[in-house]
């Protein structure tokens, strides 16, 4: 607030939060904490809730600076990229919503800089940054934040590449819709969680020698659709709970829902009960749309 009133004795047009639709924290700040920033922005009455959050991996001044190559501004491509869809999507609001929640962790997209000899330096999104107790204590990379947006239902546009089992080349399905649920169980002293998901996909390209008008061939695409799922999410759960002891999946979010009177005599245990929170995995893949031909019929050895 302070630097805010002395930036306004330097310009001549009224500092004005209210048309601010991208925020981005710098490394150093978001290692340093956010809470305080936080408490600001929502204190006051002009900022968005619905402005979309980021974290530079470097300095956030680095990137402002850029001049993307399309749009008219890095917040213009910043807010075009996270509507999108393809990875992390949190507001202003969200953020609140997770560092004041009861697992006290939060997750932000990372903005980086990339650098080619052939073009201008750009801005894109890549993985995620995950903060506890409001401080950022590590990253993560494209595919585990993907793992993060299956668990908290959140993935909306998804291309996932797999080679089914007994085949060459890959197949491609696109998401078509996903619906995830957290099932919490409390045996005596096991906490445990269920991840039921169901996806629809389509067919988005087919370079095996599988023909996908084959029920049997279909149902070898699903299985490995579900694994390469599984797989993603084993590795996000492995780094959150045996690295960085973070839930950011709001796990405990589940638990207080289903057992409250539970959750509230262990809550200040959480950080002992997490880690160690078993997770099993019931994923259910379904090609709705494998296309009009059932193989690749441009593939000369495929004939």
């Amino acid at each position: 607030a302070d630097a805010a009133s002395k930036l306004q004795q330097m310009i001549t047009r009224k500092v004005f939060w209210g048309q601010a639709e991208v925020i981005l924290f710098g490394k150093s700040l978001a290692e340093e904490g956010l809470a305080d920033v936080m408490d600001a922005l929502m204190r006051h009455h002009a900022p968005r809730e619905r402005s979309h959050v980021f974290v530079s991996e470097g300095s956030a001044k680095d990137v402002l600076l850029l001049d993307p190559p399309i749009e008219r501004s890095v917040a213009d491509a910043l807010r075009e990229m996270a509507t999108a869809q393809t990875g992390l999507n949190i507001t202003m609001k969200e953020l609140a919503q997770m560092m004041a929640g009861r697992s006290g962790a939060a997750v932000l997209p990372v903005v980086k800089i990339k650098s080619d000899p052939e073009q201008e330096p750009f801005a894109y999104i890549d993985g995620a940054a995950v903060l506890k107790n409001g401080k950022m204590i590590g990253y993560l990379n494209g595919t585990d934040t993907r793992g993060v947006l299956w668990l908290r239902n959140e993935i909306k546009n998804a291309a996932v590449t797999v080679s089914p089992d007994d085949s060459q080349g890959y197949v491609t399905a696109h998401l078509l819709r996903s619906r995830t649920e957290l099932i919490p169980h409390i045996r005596g002293g096991d906490w445990s969680i269920t991840v039921r998901i169901e996806t629809r996909d389509e067919i988005l390209e087919n370079t095996t020698d599988l023909d996908l008008s084959v029920p049997e061939h279909i149902g070898r695409v699903e299985r490995a659709l579900e694994n390469e799922i599984n797989r993603r999410i084993s590795a996000v759960l492995e780094k959150a709970q045996k690295e960085m002891n973070a839930d950011i999946f709001q796990f405990a979010e589940a638990f207080y829902r289903k057992y409250p009177k539970e959750w509230n005599r262990n809550e200040r245990r959480w950080d002992e009960i997490f880690p160690k929170v078993n997770v099993a995995l019931e994923t259910k893949a379904s090609i709705g749309r494998p296309g009009l031909t059932g193989k690749n019929i441009f593939n000369k050895d495929q004939r």
